[in-house]
């Protein structure tokens, strides 16, 4: 019985190592790293897996995926640390399609952000999603649909991660969130510029001029004052005049994320500028919370 207990012991160690060799042959191929440079991956591998959840095979898996979405090795050794403590807090993969390490780096190319800011991006998400009903899933398929629009508005990430995290507190989740915010920010945009003559028509009928709604540098306000100025105008309006602007303003399906924002303003819980405040705010959450999770026993 001993014996069997140690041969079968020895067998699962050599699986589990030669899961782990395969896994970094692969980063190394795709990634087009030296030896040298396998041999630090593989070291920073092991070391984080004795600083995280993960057994060593699960990084090396992550790595895998942040090759495959072009990542170099220089810029996979910056992200995967950041990558494993984000999963490791929330108890979810890292490696497998549809993992951190994929989410992360997809969310990461959407909106142009080097790999130095791993860091800074772990702590945004991390705090959107543990201040609001949805989780790191829901928050990446949101972006999946609306991302390239706030890219485009030069909206930061960690702003539009607050907005996704206002509609989801109204239960509106996921891609349904992504999708009405990438019309309502994309109306927007037509509307202050007048390409949507009825949106901007709309926006001087109600006494505002388009032209504040924009920055120094011709970019959008910050979305929480722009849904402030517009919410003064609207407040204690007629139900249908309400809806008239909105559908002017933000078109049918934007129409949906405008107002739960709206509601958002009106109520008073203004989640979104605290959310924006959070969000910006963020430093050092998955750190610290990485840390509080190594001191229990579990």
């Amino acid at each position: 019985g001993v014996a069997n207990s140690i041969v079968s012991t020895l067998t699962t160690t050599i699986e589990t190592g030669a899961d782990f060799i395969d896994m970094m042959t692969t980063v190394g191929a795709i990634s087009g790293a030296t030896e040298n440079q396998m041999s630090g991956l593989s070291e920073t591998a092991q070391t984080l897996g004795l600083r995280t959840m993960f057994m060593s095979r699960d990084i090396a898996s992550g790595m895998k995926y942040l090759a495959m979405a072009g990542n170099n090795v220089e810029q996979i050794e910056r992200m995967i640390g950041p990558a494993a403590k984000l999963a490791s807090i929330f108890s979810i993969p890292l490696g497998e399609k549809g993992g951190v390490a994929d989410l992360m780096t997809n969310i990461m190319q959407t909106f142009n952000i080097p790999s130095q800011n791993a860091t800074q991006v772990v702590d945004q998400l991390a705090t959107a999603v543990t201040s609001a009903n949805i989780s790191l899933t829901d928050l990446a398929q949101s972006f999946q649909y609306s991302g390239a629009e706030f890219r485009n508005a030069k909206i930061s990430m960690g702003d539009a991660a607050a907005a996704i995290g206002v509609l989801g507190n109204q239960g509106i989740q996921a891609s349904s969130a992504g999708t009405a915010l990438a019309n309502m920010m994309r109306y927007l945009t037509l509307s202050v510029i007048g390409q949507k003559k009825g949106g901007g028509e709309m926006l001087k009928s109600l006494g505002i001029d388009p032209k504040t709604l924009v920055d120094a540098s011709g970019n959008l306000l910050r979305l929480d004052k722009i849904i402030s100025i517009l919410g003064d105008k609207l407040r204690g309006k007629r139900g249908i005049d309400i809806s008239s602007a909105l559908f002017n303003i933000f078109g049918v399906r934007g129409t949906r994320a405008a107002s739960a924002l709206l509601q958002d303003y009106w109520t008073g819980v203004n989640k979104l500028t605290e959310l924006m405040d959070k969000v910006a705010g963020a430093s050092g959450t998955v750190e610290n919370l990485t840390q509080e999770r190594l001191q229990t026993p579990a």
